[in-house]
């Protein structure tokens, strides 16, 4: 980071804070298991019309852009809300030096561009200006390692082998792009995007609930999760029906490549944290909607 005139000062144990203009970055490395690059945007929703407009696009965030994840922080008043973004990463099995540079320069610049975009969507909630900065991904010749902790690209060929060698099963449902699979009843979609390079695992629940009666208690959930938990992304959607979508999103870039130990990682990670977002939202849906699970023995 230094390399890059960029310079943390210490804020916690095992947390560094970076102010910028218009945010305040936190890089937090108290998890052993992941890491995390965290930001609070200075906009501040002080009435409920701007919690709204807040809350919209936190919503929109998380359903349409690729990182980071958002959602809306209540100051300490309780009365006043903010706005928190952040990027996590799976350290299982570490990180080589070129990751950990990736994963730092891709944040912030996926950070950074989401507050730059605020400023221009609201911008009576704060006066700083931001900046955007950006990478394009490169494909480059590899040589497969021979050992399991080198990393090399990773395509939905690869993700697919890995997938199923780790004992799942998955359908192809578009050649080199999409698969589909079911794992402990829930519908996972695992897919690249347009460009492969970025990986995600999403899992997928949509109810017979109509979206204009469940958006609003689920965005509630939804906002809940990803302010306590690291991963996965939860948000909300409505379908083609007009029926309420809920989604879990587990994206990892893929650009500095993934050792076989990686690999194995973040499809543990992606399955087994979609799977806990679903029970999540599900339990909530039964509090809040009344919703009935089918599958349940209390019907």
């Amino acid at each position: 980071m230094r390399s890059r005139d960029v310079r943390f000062g210490d804020y916690n144990e095992g947390e560094l804070a970076y102010l910028t203009p218009n945010a305040a970055f936190f890089w937090n490395a108290t998890n052993p298991q992941i890491l995390q690059l965290r930001a609070q945007w200075r906009g501040i929703a002080r009435t409920p019309e701007q919690f709204g407009e807040l809350a919209r696009e936190v919503a929109t965030c998380n359903s349409t852009r690729t990182g980071p994840k958002a959602y809306v922080a209540p100051l300490e008043d309780g009365t006043q809300y903010g706005l928190i973004a952040e990027c996590n990463i799976v350290v299982l099995s570490g990180l080589t030096q070129t990751q950990l540079d990736h994963f730092f320069e891709t944040s912030m610049s996926m950070i950074m561009g989401f507050f730059a975009d605020l400023e221009v969507t609201l911008p009576g909630f704060v006066d700083w200006a931001g900046e955007k900065c950006g990478g394009a991904a490169m494909n480059v010749p590899f040589v497969v390692p021979e050992d399991d902790t080198t990393p090399y690209p990773a395509d939905f060929e690869r993700v697919v082998a890995g997938i199923r060698d780790m004992g799942y099963a998955l359908d192809v449902i578009e050649e080199g792009r999409a698969g589909g699979a079911i794992f402990d009843r829930i519908p996972f979609l695992v897919s690249f995007d347009a460009a492969g390079r970025f990986l995600s695992i999403r899992a997928l629940w949509e109810p017979d609930i109509p979206a204009e009666t469940g958006e609003h208690a689920m965005f509630a959930t939804a906002d809940n999760w990803n302010r306590e938990k690291y991963f996965p992304t939860v948000y909300t959607a409505t379908t083609p029906e007009g029926k309420l979508g809920v989604y879990a999103d587990f994206v990892v870039d893929t650009k500095p490549g993934l050792s076989n130990d990686q690999l194995r990682d973040v499809i543990a990670s992606g399955i087994s944290t979609g799977i806990a977002a679903m029970q999540y939202v599900k339990e909530s849906a039964t509090e809040a909607l009344g919703w009935v699970n089918p599958e349940s023995d209390e019907r």
